[in-house]
């Protein structure tokens, strides 16, 4: 992907959104979104605000690509859970023990 437009559909795919239901949940036209995602006009920063926050990604990745903000795109939140949920209790203790380690580490 190179474009804004193109990880514009892309995310919108992902999530399994059409360009009205996107449209409707950004309070923009559909026609504005077509024209984004096919480059024909640049979002507002407004429009990309509510488009990060639509998406769960930042300004960031929607303008760059960023590869960090990349790795989160793999997981939902939802499906970390559900993962975390269905992992053995041995693999919980290790996950939990990490992020255990990870916030400590944070925090200092």
């Amino acid at each position: 992907m190179k474009s804004l437009g193109e990880r514009i559909l892309y995310l919108r795919k992902k999530n399994n959104l059409t360009q009205k239901e996107l449209s409707e949940s950004i309070n923009v036209a559909r026609s504005s979104i077509g024209k984004i995602e096919n480059n024909e006009v640049s979002p507002s920063a407004e429009i990309l605000v509510e488009l990060s926050k639509a998406f769960k990604v930042s300004i960031d990745w929607l303008l760059t690509e960023n590869e960090y903000n990349d790795i989160a795109l793999k997981y939902t939140s939802d499906e970390v859970i559900k993962i975390i949920d269905n992992a053995y209790e041995e693999d919980k203790n290790i996950i939990f023990g990490f992020l255990s380690k990870f916030e400590k580490d944070n925090n200092e």
